[in-house]
Protein backbone atom coordinates (compact mmCIF):
# COMPACT_ATOMS: atom_id res chain seq x y z
CA UNK A 1 0.00 0.00 0.00
CA UNK A 2 1.38 3.39 -0.99
CA UNK A 3 1.57 5.94 1.84
CA UNK A 4 0.17 9.44 1.47
CA UNK A 5 2.64 12.20 0.70
CA UNK A 6 3.43 14.55 3.57
CA UNK A 7 4.56 17.43 1.40
CA UNK A 8 3.46 20.99 2.09
CA UNK A 9 3.39 22.57 -1.35
CA UNK A 10 1.49 25.65 -2.53
CA UNK A 11 -1.58 23.48 -3.13
CA UNK A 12 -1.91 23.09 0.64
CA UNK A 13 -1.61 26.82 1.51
CA UNK A 14 -3.93 29.78 1.53
CA UNK A 15 -1.89 32.33 -0.39
CA UNK A 16 -3.78 35.51 -1.22
CA UNK A 17 -5.91 37.93 0.77
CA UNK A 18 -9.05 36.91 -1.12
CA UNK A 19 -8.68 33.30 0.09
CA UNK A 20 -8.22 34.45 3.70
CA UNK A 21 -11.24 36.78 3.43
CA UNK A 22 -13.40 33.93 2.11
CA UNK A 23 -12.51 31.76 5.11
CA UNK A 24 -13.12 34.59 7.59
CA UNK A 25 -16.45 35.55 6.02
CA UNK A 26 -18.04 32.09 5.96
CA UNK A 27 -15.87 30.14 8.39
CA UNK A 28 -16.56 28.77 11.84
CA UNK A 29 -14.32 30.05 14.66
CA UNK A 30 -12.87 27.64 17.19
CA UNK A 31 -11.03 29.08 20.19
CA UNK A 32 -8.38 27.48 22.34
CA UNK A 33 -5.92 28.74 24.93
CA UNK A 34 -3.33 30.17 22.54
CA UNK A 35 -4.90 29.67 19.09
CA UNK A 36 -8.01 30.52 17.16
CA UNK A 37 -8.92 28.39 14.14
CA UNK A 38 -11.24 29.66 11.44
CA UNK A 39 -12.49 26.78 9.31
CA UNK A 40 -14.65 26.53 6.21
CA UNK A 41 -15.24 23.93 3.54
CA UNK A 42 -13.58 24.28 0.16
CA UNK A 43 -14.35 22.70 -3.21
CA UNK A 44 -10.93 21.06 -3.45
CA UNK A 45 -9.79 17.53 -2.69
CA UNK A 46 -7.19 18.74 -0.22
CA UNK A 47 -7.03 20.84 2.93
CA UNK A 48 -5.35 24.25 2.87
CA UNK A 49 -3.70 26.12 5.74
CA UNK A 50 -3.20 29.82 6.35
CA UNK A 51 -1.22 31.29 9.25
CA UNK A 52 -1.52 34.61 11.04
CA UNK A 53 1.18 35.09 13.66
CA UNK A 54 1.48 38.74 14.65
CA UNK A 55 4.17 40.48 16.68
CA UNK A 56 1.57 41.29 19.31
CA UNK A 57 0.50 37.69 19.97
CA UNK A 58 3.34 35.58 18.60
CA UNK A 59 6.26 37.43 20.13
CA UNK A 60 8.33 40.45 19.25
CA UNK A 61 11.25 38.38 17.96
CA UNK A 62 11.07 36.76 14.54
CA UNK A 63 12.53 33.53 15.91
CA UNK A 64 9.54 33.18 18.26
CA UNK A 65 7.02 33.75 15.49
CA UNK A 66 8.87 31.40 13.13
CA UNK A 67 8.97 28.67 15.81
CA UNK A 68 5.20 28.88 16.22
CA UNK A 69 4.64 28.77 12.45
CA UNK A 70 7.02 25.82 12.09
CA UNK A 71 5.18 23.79 14.75
CA UNK A 72 1.77 24.58 13.22
CA UNK A 73 2.92 23.67 9.69
CA UNK A 74 4.50 20.41 10.87
CA UNK A 75 1.37 19.40 12.78
CA UNK A 76 -0.84 20.24 9.79
CA UNK A 77 1.44 18.34 7.42
CA UNK A 78 0.86 15.13 9.37
CA UNK A 79 -2.92 15.63 9.51
CA UNK A 80 -3.65 17.22 6.12
CA UNK A 81 -4.98 14.07 4.44
CA UNK A 82 -7.52 13.57 7.21
CA UNK A 83 -8.74 17.17 6.87
CA UNK A 84 -9.49 17.08 3.13
CA UNK A 85 -11.96 19.64 1.87
CA UNK A 86 -11.27 22.26 4.55
CA UNK A 87 -9.64 25.68 4.49
CA UNK A 88 -8.11 26.43 7.88
CA UNK A 89 -6.68 29.71 9.13
CA UNK A 90 -4.74 29.49 12.40
CA UNK A 91 -4.48 32.79 14.28
CA UNK A 92 -2.31 33.12 17.39
CA UNK A 93 -3.83 34.58 20.53
CA UNK A 94 -2.04 36.49 23.28
CA UNK A 95 0.52 34.42 25.12
CA UNK A 96 1.16 32.04 22.23
CA UNK A 97 4.87 32.82 22.36
CA UNK A 98 5.02 31.48 25.95
CA UNK A 99 3.68 28.04 24.99
CA UNK A 100 6.23 25.25 24.56
CA UNK A 101 6.48 23.31 21.30
CA UNK A 102 5.08 20.15 22.87
CA UNK A 103 2.12 21.99 24.45
CA UNK A 104 1.39 23.73 21.15
CA UNK A 105 1.53 20.39 19.33
CA UNK A 106 -0.88 18.81 21.84
CA UNK A 107 -3.24 21.77 21.49
CA UNK A 108 -3.17 21.44 17.69
CA UNK A 109 -3.71 17.67 17.77
CA UNK A 110 -6.77 18.24 19.96
CA UNK A 111 -8.09 20.84 17.50
CA UNK A 112 -7.51 18.61 14.44
CA UNK A 113 -9.49 15.82 16.16
CA UNK A 114 -12.23 18.30 17.00
CA UNK A 115 -12.40 19.41 13.35
CA UNK A 116 -12.65 15.83 12.13
CA UNK A 117 -15.64 15.26 14.41
CA UNK A 118 -17.40 18.55 13.67
CA UNK A 119 -16.99 18.27 9.90
CA UNK A 120 -17.50 14.49 9.88
CA UNK A 121 -14.14 13.69 8.31
CA UNK A 122 -12.47 10.31 8.48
Amino acid sequence: MKSASLQYSKNYRLLCAKEFEAVFSKGKKIFDRSLMLVVSRNQLKNARLGLIVSKKTGGKLAVDRNRIKRVIRESFRHQQHQLDGLDIVVVTRSGANNVTNSDLRLELDKQWDRLKQQFKLF
